[in-house]
């Protein structure tokens, strides 16, 4: 996706939020919070994975992504968001934050990660995917 297209994207979400919220008061039907509410998610979502994808073409050119699914191919796509945003320098809070996700699943994949690439205890997995160059 690109800037722009994601800017429209923005304005047209903005629209509809608008105009549920007008629906909203008009009617004071809870159905229209409700509708906004799952909006703002799957907005929520929908820029956490823009955010991430523009990440993953940063590193991409390093051919980190494809070192990794050819040294690992056990990881999932999500495991592999993950290891980009670790490779990048982010933190377990900040990783959560971008996908809109609970925090404790990071620390599940994190985990699930390590045993994976077989990382032995007291070495940082951040660590050994930032030597994968």
């Amino acid at each position: 996706m690109q800037i722009r297209d994601f800017i429209e994207d923005h304005h047209a979400f903005i629209e509809r939020i608008e105009d549920r919220l007008s629906a909203f008061q008009r009617t004071s039907d809870p159905y229209y919070l409700e509708e906004m509410k799952q909006l703002i998610q799957r907005k929520k979502r929908a820029t956490s994975s823009f955010y991430v994808e523009s990440q993953f073409s940063e590193i991409t050119e390093e051919n980190f992504l494809q070192k990794l699914q050819r040294a690992f191919p056990s990881l999932t796509s999500h495991e592999l968001r993950i290891c980009t945003l670790l490779k990048l320098g982010q933190s377990s809070k900040s990783i959560a934050t971008n996908l809109s996700i609970k925090a404790a699943s990071v620390d599940v994949a994190r985990h699930r990660i390590r045993k994976k690439l077989e990382i032995p205890a007291g070495e940082s997995l951040s660590r050994f995917l930032k030597s994968l160059d």
